[in-house]
């Protein structure tokens, strides 16, 4: 699961390119993908620049309608991708077991390069929740980045939105290679 503010912008761009980027690589499994907001503009589709900045990197762009992030949500999800600190800390409040598997979307992207990166030979074995559950546990070994966030689009340019579109395909590619 994605999750940004709105619901409007940065998580529905990643739910979107994660999906196809699956289909892309051939990476099968029964894989749900999906996003939410922290303060979702319930009634809202995706902003029509962010689907515009889909387009421009070459994916089909749909409008995702918004979703408030509810427990349940939070509960039933296995990795929580986040595109800011702050939406990492809200996903804790409400449920404090999601601390072991909320991350903001950087921040799995440096987990996944060093456990590619520095291992003899990456956990490759078991179900993709095996997988999921043996990197977790290397939380903390990462060098992090010194921006763990990806900025808001919203009200700015379309110029900003294509950059934040790049930077959150970027560390999609990241975790594509991980799971690959």
């Amino acid at each position: 699961m994605f999750v940004c503010t709105g619901n409007i912008c940065r998580s529905p761009v990643a739910e979107q390119m994660f999906r196809q980027l699956l289909l892309d690589h051939a990476i099968a499994g029964n894989l749900a993908v999906s996003s939410a907001g922290t303060a979702a503009m319930v009634g809202s589709g995706t902003h029509a620049q962010s689907l515009s900045s889909l387009e421009k990197r070459g994916y089909t762009a749909q409008v995702v309608p918004a979703a408030q992030l509810t427990a349940d949500m939070v509960e039933a999800a296995d990795l929580i991708l986040t595109s800011e600190v702050s939406h990492r800390a809200s996903v804790v409040e409400l449920s404090v077991r999601a601390n072991r598997y909320v991350f903001t979307l950087k921040e799995f992207a440096n987990l996944a390069d060093y456990e590619r990166e520095s291992r003899d030979q990456a956990f490759t074995g078991g179900t993709l929740q095996e997988r999921l559950a043996e990197t977790i546990t290397l939380r903390g070994f990462a060098s992090p980045s010194d921006e763990l966030d990806i900025e808001d689009p919203w009200g700015h340019s379309p110029e900003h939105f294509d950059a934040v579109a790049a930077e959150t395909e970027s560390n999609l590619q990241r975790i594509i290679g991980w799971l690959k």
